[in-house]
């Protein structure tokens, strides 16, 4: 990214995302009550108690929209803002894979933040989804590759895109170029 469009980026307002804004939230009182080291432990199973009830409201959620169910689930009630869900989500398998992946709970002076709740979301839908997949999209340009480069010869990415296409997933980039074909 060139520094003037991270100084840009910067100045911009974002939209919130208002279920990632509470988890963000509820995530945050466990943090604050048991910041020591010999706490670490009961902040984990505080953290997993939050995404066991996340479960059971994301449950009754997406039941509730899958049967079209009058009245509001309790996390509609909670998360005016918040939307369908598609797909049973398992919060809390994703946020153990999360953590052991990046030691959420092990943080002692920075609290769980927008992107690691988004990444927690990412992992559930992906698990949710991962049987069913069968097509993947990619953007070319700063995902794939550096923008205005080419995707490098013998990248791990490569080697993971050839193997979604050996079990038969079609694979599509996209990008502004015409030139742009992978």
């Amino acid at each position: 990214m060139s520094s003037l469009y991270k100084a840009q980026y910067q100045l911009r307002t974002h939209r919130r995302d208002g279920f990632i804004e509470f988890i963000k939230a509820m995530l945050l009182t466990p943090f604050i009550l048991h910041n020591d080291e010999e706490r670490s432990t009961k902040r984990e199973a505080a953290y997993l108690q939050i995404f066991e009830s996340l479960d059971a409201w994301a449950a009754e959620h997406h039941r509730r929209g899958e049967n079209d169910e009058p009245g509001q689930s309790k996390l509609s009630l909670m998360v005016p803002s918040m939307g369908r869900l598609f797909t049973p989500l398992s919060l809390q398998d994703a946020f153990l894979e999360y953590n052991r992946r990046v030691g959420l709970t092990a943080r002692r002076y920075v609290p769980p933040s927008f992107n690691d709740v988004r990444h927690i979301l990412n992992i559930a839908q992906v698990s949710a989804i991962a049987k069913h997949v069968r097509l993947v999209t990619f953007d070319g340009d700063q995902t794939l590759y550096e923008d205005g480069q080419d995707f490098i010869k013998g990248s791990v990415l490569g080697g993971l895109i050839i193997r979604l296409l050996k079990e038969k997933i079609n694979v599509a980039g996209v990008c502004c170029s015409l030139w742009c074909v992978i």
